[in-house]
Protein backbone atom coordinates (compact mmCIF):
# COMPACT_ATOMS: atom_id res chain seq x y z
CA UNK A 1 0.00 0.00 0.00
CA UNK A 2 1.46 3.69 -0.72
CA UNK A 3 0.45 6.63 1.39
CA UNK A 4 -1.79 8.08 -1.65
CA UNK A 5 -3.81 4.94 -1.33
CA UNK A 6 -4.57 5.52 2.59
CA UNK A 7 -5.18 9.50 1.54
CA UNK A 8 -7.78 8.22 -1.22
CA UNK A 9 -9.95 6.21 1.61
CA UNK A 10 -9.63 9.53 3.69
CA UNK A 11 -10.25 11.22 0.72
CA UNK A 12 -13.17 9.56 -0.53
CA UNK A 13 -15.04 10.65 2.87
CA UNK A 14 -13.81 14.04 3.41
CA UNK A 15 -16.74 16.92 1.60
CA UNK A 16 -15.52 17.89 -1.41
CA UNK A 17 -12.49 15.95 -1.98
CA UNK A 18 -10.08 18.45 0.23
CA UNK A 19 -7.81 16.12 1.39
CA UNK A 20 -5.96 14.68 -1.97
CA UNK A 21 -6.11 18.45 -3.14
CA UNK A 22 -4.13 19.44 0.73
CA UNK A 23 -1.92 16.58 -0.03
CA UNK A 24 -1.19 17.63 -3.63
CA UNK A 25 -0.52 21.59 -2.49
CA UNK A 26 1.73 20.42 -0.13
CA UNK A 27 4.33 20.21 -3.00
CA UNK A 28 3.56 23.81 -3.75
CA UNK A 29 1.77 26.35 -2.00
CA UNK A 30 -0.70 25.93 0.49
CA UNK A 31 -1.82 29.52 0.98
CA UNK A 32 -5.08 28.96 -1.39
CA UNK A 33 -5.87 25.94 0.33
CA UNK A 34 -5.44 26.72 3.54
CA UNK A 35 -8.76 28.92 3.53
CA UNK A 36 -11.65 26.80 4.95
CA UNK A 37 -9.96 23.60 4.46
CA UNK A 38 -7.37 23.70 7.10
CA UNK A 39 -8.71 20.28 8.61
CA UNK A 40 -8.56 18.82 5.75
CA UNK A 41 -4.52 20.29 5.19
CA UNK A 42 -4.39 18.30 8.93
CA UNK A 43 -5.41 15.09 8.03
CA UNK A 44 -3.70 15.00 4.71
CA UNK A 45 -0.28 16.06 6.77
CA UNK A 46 -1.05 13.80 9.65
CA UNK A 47 -1.97 10.51 7.08
CA UNK A 48 1.12 11.38 5.45
CA UNK A 49 3.93 12.04 8.23
CA UNK A 50 2.66 9.01 10.36
CA UNK A 51 2.80 7.08 7.10
CA UNK A 52 5.31 3.68 6.73
CA UNK A 53 6.02 2.65 3.59
CA UNK A 54 7.97 -1.05 4.89
CA UNK A 55 4.77 -1.66 7.00
CA UNK A 56 2.16 -4.71 5.44
CA UNK A 57 -1.07 -2.44 4.49
CA UNK A 58 -2.54 -3.92 7.87
CA UNK A 59 -0.29 -2.10 10.12
CA UNK A 60 -0.49 1.15 7.64
CA UNK A 61 -4.27 1.37 8.04
CA UNK A 62 -4.21 0.86 12.08
CA UNK A 63 -1.73 3.03 12.62
CA UNK A 64 -3.70 5.73 10.33
CA UNK A 65 -7.02 4.71 12.24
CA UNK A 66 -5.07 4.95 15.44
CA UNK A 67 -3.55 8.26 14.35
CA UNK A 68 -6.97 9.75 13.33
CA UNK A 69 -8.51 8.75 16.23
CA UNK A 70 -6.50 10.36 18.81
CA UNK A 71 -6.76 13.60 17.09
CA UNK A 72 -10.88 13.39 17.39
CA UNK A 73 -10.00 12.74 20.78
CA UNK A 74 -7.32 15.62 21.71
CA UNK A 75 -10.43 17.90 19.22
CA UNK A 76 -13.07 16.55 21.53
CA UNK A 77 -11.10 17.66 24.22
CA UNK A 78 -11.16 21.06 22.98
CA UNK A 79 -14.67 20.97 21.75
CA UNK A 80 -15.84 19.95 25.50
CA UNK A 81 -13.82 22.86 26.94
CA UNK A 82 -15.54 25.65 24.81
CA UNK A 83 -18.73 24.06 25.17
CA UNK A 84 -18.75 24.44 29.13
CA UNK A 85 -17.08 28.22 28.62
CA UNK A 86 -20.35 28.71 26.10
CA UNK A 87 -22.61 27.26 28.36
CA UNK A 88 -21.21 29.08 31.55
CA UNK A 89 -21.59 32.38 29.77
CA UNK A 90 -24.78 34.36 30.71
CA UNK A 91 -26.88 33.95 27.77
CA UNK A 92 -26.79 36.54 24.94
CA UNK A 93 -28.33 37.41 21.69
CA UNK A 94 -26.12 35.74 18.79
CA UNK A 95 -24.20 38.47 16.86
CA UNK A 96 -23.67 38.46 13.05
CA UNK A 97 -20.01 37.12 13.40
CA UNK A 98 -21.33 33.56 14.79
CA UNK A 99 -25.48 33.17 14.83
CA UNK A 100 -25.15 30.18 16.44
CA UNK A 101 -27.74 30.03 19.17
CA UNK A 102 -27.77 27.58 22.59
CA UNK A 103 -30.90 25.33 22.69
CA UNK A 104 -32.38 25.36 25.81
Amino acid sequence: MIVEEILAIADQAYPDGKIQEAFEAQHGSLDELMVGATLAVFIARELKETFDEEASATDQIECALHNIETAMKEIDAVRAALEKAWLDLPDEAPDEACPFRRSE
